[in-house]
């Protein structure tokens, strides 16, 4: 899985925000805000991926469960596929 190119993480004052630029608007209109752990996680999204690799970049960088890490992902990957932000399979 892999964020679709053309989207940018900008940190604005305090908070972060993933914003679609040039063709990446034809699928995403707006900003998603950020928190740090979603931050990360986009960016490494940013390079095709697997769950369980996010999963351990995750583990060596903060502290968690790895089952509540994993939950976190798929709840953040759901939101990017229904938002349009991921690179279709094909």
């Amino acid at each position: 899985m892999k964020i679709r190119k053309g989207f940018v993480v900008r940190k604005v004052g305090d908070a972060q925000y993933a914003v679609a630029t040039g063709d990446a608007l034809k699928h995403f209109k707006g900003m998603i805000k950020l928190n740090e752990m979603g931050a990360f996680m986009f960016t490494l999204l940013q390079e095709e991926t697997t769950a369980e690799q996010v999963a351990e970049r995750i583990e060596q960088s903060f502290d968690g469960d790895h089952e509540a890490i994993m939950a976190d992902i798929e709840k953040f990957v759901a939101t990017l596929k229904e938002s349009d932000i991921l690179e279709s399979d094909n």
